[in-house]
């Protein structure tokens, strides 16, 4: 399909990015939506990555998971933990329940339970639990369109603000 762009046109861009790119007002649109999860600071920056890094995991989706938000504070065993599938040993109890919802969202949203959703509320409070919940899912989409799109893994360093404006992450 030599109509369409190809990643050899804009060898800035990744092939996730390229792909929405074709129509400019989604990914107009899913910058902002995605940006506005990690950019208002609802959720620290932390959290967010320990669960886009647990659903890259359990997606097996090695694009998402070769990308490190720079300010999310995590270490490298943490994060080689997580790519192991395992939950670290330093998550706090609040990381650990909401990893545990997380760990549901790709495969078996449906077992969430009222209890899960009532605990999260109580640790993140009522905007902290509707921006985790939009944030899990679209994570989860993310990975999706990645593996669908067939994006090679590409190791870097994303630097805040978000996806607003600097690469799709």
């Amino acid at each position: 399909m030599s109509w369409l762009a190809s990643r050899n046109d804009s060898p800035a861009i990744d092939g996730f990015e390229s792909v929405l790119g074709l129509c400019p007002e989604l990914l107009e649109r899913y910058r902002g939506f995605y940006g506005a999860i990690w950019d208002e600071g609802v959720l620290p920056a932390r959290l967010l990555e320990l669960c886009r890094l647990r659903i890259a995991r359990l997606n097996r989706c090695e694009a998402e998971s070769a990308i490190a938000h720079s300010e999310s504070g995590l270490t490298i065993a943490e994060r080689s933990s997580l790519s192991r599938g395992d939950i670290p040993d330093s998550m706090t109890d609040l990381e650990r329940r909401v990893l545990a919802v997380a760990s549901k969202v790709p495969f078996e949203i449906h077992d969430v339970g009222d209890d899960e959703i009532e605990a999260l509320c109580l640790g993140l409070g009522d905007d902290g639990l509707v921006a985790l919940m939009l944030a899990l899912p679209l994570f989860d989409a993310s990975c999706r369109l990645r593996l669908v799109l067939e994006v090679a893994p590409e190791a870097r360093n994303v630097d805040p603000p978000a996806s607003r404006t600097g690469t799709l992450y």
